[in-house]
C-alpha cells in the first residue's frame, strides 16, 4: 500500500481518521489541485463529503491510480469512466449473486438487493458500457497498428539507404 500512496508518510495521512483535504490530497498525489477537482466533476473520483468539504482516504488513491492506469494506456476520460462504471456494476452483480443481501457502491449502498429483472437490466448496461469501450479501444488499436507499421517501414527504408551508402563508400 505504501508503494501505491508513494511513501509512508502519504499512507499515514491518508490512513488518518480525519482524512485530508482536496488541497493536501492533490499535494499528496503530486497534482495540480484544479486535476482532483476536474476528476471529481468527471466523476472519477469519490471521496466522502463532510458538509461542503471532501474528504479523502487511502480508497481514493485507489481510485485515481486506476484512472492514471488506464490514461496510460490512451483512453480519454470519457473512455475511462466507462470502463469504470462497467466494472462497477459488474463488481455489484458479482456481490449481489454472491450473498444476495444488498448491492453496493464507493458512494452508497441499497439496502435491498435488486430483484432478476433488475440484474439483468445491469448485466445488459455493463455489457453494453463494455462493448463501447471495447470498440473504441479495437479502433485505437488498429490506428496504432498503422502508425507502427508507417513507422517499421520507414526504419527499413532508412537501413536500406544506410546500407547502400556504406556500400558505395566502401
Amino acid at each position: 500500500m505504501t508503494t501505491l500512496c508513494g511513501s509512508a508518510e502519504t499512507l499515514d495521512a491518508l490512513m488518518d481518521p480525519r482524512g485530508v483535504g482536496i488541497g493536501q490530497f492533490a499535494a499528496l498525489m503530486n497534482l495540480p489541485s484544479t486535476t482532483v477537482r476536474h476528476l471529481l466533476r468527471e466523476g472519477l473520483l469519490h471521496p466522502y463529503r463532510l458538509g461542503a468539504r471532501f474528504v479523502f482516504f487511502v480508497q481514493n488513491v485507489i481510485e485515481l491510480r486506476g484512472v492514471q492506469q488506464w490514461q496510460a494506456l490512451g483512453l480519454t476520460l470519457e473512455e475511462t469512466r466507462d470502463f469504470i462504471q462497467a466494472q462497477n456494476l459488474v463488481g455489484m452483480l458479482m456481490e449481489a449473486d454472491q450473498d444476495g443481501t444488498r448491492l453496493m457502491t464507493v458512494s452508497h449502498t441499497q439496502p435491498h438487493p435488486p430483484g432478476p429483472a433488475q440484474v439483468q437490466e445491469l448485466q445488459l448496461q455493463a455489457l453494453e458500457r463494455i462493448q463501447a469501450a471495447n470498440a473504441r479501444l479495437n479502433e485505437k488499436k488498429r490506428a496504432l497498428e498503422e502508425q507502427l507499421a508507417r513507422g517499421q517501414s520507414l526504419e527499413e527504408a532508412l537501413r536500406t539507404t544506410l546500407q547502400e551508402a556504406t556500400t558505395s563508400v566502401e
